[in-house]
């Protein structure tokens, strides 16, 4: 259990789309935000894409007023690079809230990978290239602790999979612990995720 406290006119939601260009060279970023909460529209959202290799320098970087319950945020990002199960290149998102005084209220952290999944001609393509899916399904059980799932637990099954050359995963049938995405994306892993809505979910 933790508590946090939050701006009076907060962030709500996020939705962030990375994707790439039809050379798939370079990065096509787009961000909406949506406030809810009782606070004055005032202050200012600042956005920063960071390059974990080149940390001093963003690659983009933009402030928009806060003066309405949402914002869209958009650019494209010159040579990119690009994230797969092979290569899983991800970038620092941060998303800084001011107030009217210039003060940080609150900074939210994403990282993102740039990425363009197709279907062409009967194949599965991410950028722009011909992927043989080998997947498994995982549930979050452990051998000792059950159902208590520790991020060293989660590491270690990821691991196997890779020495395996598994490079998909369903997850079943369940919204899994947030630090297994973090996880997948860090290592590389596609993911196949569920909403509980079978008969054995929605019955109880």
């Amino acid at each position: 259990v933790y508590l946090v406290k939050r701006p009076a006119r907060f962030i709500r939601d996020y939705f962030v789309k990375a994707s790439l260009d039809s050379e798939y060279r370079n990065g096509l970023f787009s961000l909406d935000l949506n406030f809810q909460g009782s606070g004055a529209f005032e202050g200012s959202i600042e956005t920063k894409i960071i390059d974990p290799g080149h940390p001093e320098k963003p690659v983009y970087m933009a402030t928009q007023p806060i003066g309405a319950d949402s914002l869209h945020f958009e650019t494209i990002i010159d040579q990119v690079n690009s994230w797969n199960a092979e290569m899983p290149a991800l970038y620092n998102l941060l998303i800084v809230q001011r107030n009217k005084k210039g003060q940080v209220q609150e900074v939210l952290q994403q990282s993102i990978g740039f990425r363009k999944v197709e279907i062409k001609q009967g194949l599965f393509l991410v950028n722009g290239v011909a992927i043989k899916i080998r997947g498994v399904n995982r549930h979050e059980h452990d051998k000792l602790t059950g159902k208590v799932i520790t991020q060293e637990s989660m590491l270690r099954d990821i691991l196997i999979m890779k020495a395996n050359n598994i490079n998909a995963v369903r997850n079943s049938h369940y919204p899994n612990e947030e630090a297994w995405y973090k996880l997948c994306d860090q290592y590389g892993i596609y993911i196949v995720d569920e909403a509980n809505i079978d008969c054995d979910g929605m019955a109880f």
